[in-house]
């Protein structure tokens, strides 16, 4: 079933044309996405669907990317801005092209969590996967652990003899607790980041723990980064995104993974602190006085 993904995260599966995109989404999650077929180019469309166990997720299957169909490359391209987590999907058997270096640059274009999955992994010989992973790493220039050796419908294999499967559900659900609710609040703001900010809790936040904990000051300076107007509306939504969480109470941004706390404040804050410059200090001091 297709499945609308407003306030909801999309995990997204990209790739050029025949490197198993669809296929990985049937086998990992069970999903018929109507369309698994031989012949390349098979996926005309962006479609998306429920995830079959996190309720707050969905799974997106894009058509290729480099596609020979212009229109269908554009789709994909158009599409990757509504994802929230990226599996970039690659077929270890072609290796890294021209093609797979542009994928790379639009993904990171999104500055959304992404992994590469070196799919088709049972083609090559088993003794040269660890040297074909430092390969593709240095080629792409990633660290190691952002890519994966994958092999979703092997050859000669039963299902439940998948590669990399563990692997790709541990990056998905680590990604999904350490960014996800940042993640929901920052696409539920859009560009209105300031508009929808909720000042008056904040303050009154401010004053009830100031003195108590280390992280109010550069909190408060934040709070003036963000309505700064030279501050780039992506710093903005980000502060916004971070100061969101001494605020709003704990029912009002839904959990992603059963048991999963919240952001560490400090943390986020502490994250954007380059942001801050020493008039957004002095402006933190003043309210901090004021607010005694």
């Amino acid at each position: 079933m297709e499945e609308t993904h407003n306030e909801k995260l999309v995990l997204g599966f990209v790739g050029t044309v025949s490197s198993g995109k669809s296929t990985a989404i049937t086998k990992l999650f069970g999903i018929d996405v109507g369309d698994i077929d031989p012949l390349p180019g098979s996926t005309k469309k962006t479609k998306f669907f429920r995830h079959p166990e996190l309720d707050n997720v969905i799974v997106g299957d894009l058509p290729g990317l480099g596609d020979v169909n212009a229109e269908v490359s554009e789709i994909a391209q158009d599409a990757l801005k509504d994802l929230d987590l990226i599996v970039n999907v690659v077929n270890a058997d072609g290796g890294i092209g021209d093609q797979e270096m542009e994928n790379l640059r639009l993904i990171q274009k999104t500055e959304k969590p992404f992994v590469v999955c070196l799919n088709k992994i049972d083609l090559i010989n088993p003794e040269e996967w660890d040297e074909l992973r430092k390969d593709t790493a240095s080629q792409l220039s990633l660290e190691l652990d952002s890519v994966l050796l994958t092999a979703f419908d092997p050859d000669n294999a039963d299902p439940g003899e998948m590669i990399g499967v563990g692997e790709l559900n541990c990056w998905t659900i680590e990604t999904l607790k350490e960014k996800g609710k940042h993640l929901l609040y920052l696409k539920s703001l859009k560009k209105e980041a300031p508009d929808e900010f909720d000042e008056q809790g904040f303050w009154k936040k401010v004053r009830k723990i100031a003195g108590k904990v280390p992280f109010i000051p550069d909190a408060v300076a934040l709070y003036f980064c963000m309505m700064d107007s030279k501050t780039s509306l992506t710093t903005r939504i980000a502060i916004a995104g971070a100061l969101a969480y001494l605020v709003w109470p704990a029912d009002l941004i839904p959990d992603i993974t059963p048991g999963v706390g919240y952001l560490d404040d400090a943390a986020a804050i502490a994250a954007l602190d380059g942001y801050i410059r020493d008039e957004h200090r002095r402006q933190a001091d003043e309210a901090l006085l004021r607010n005694k």
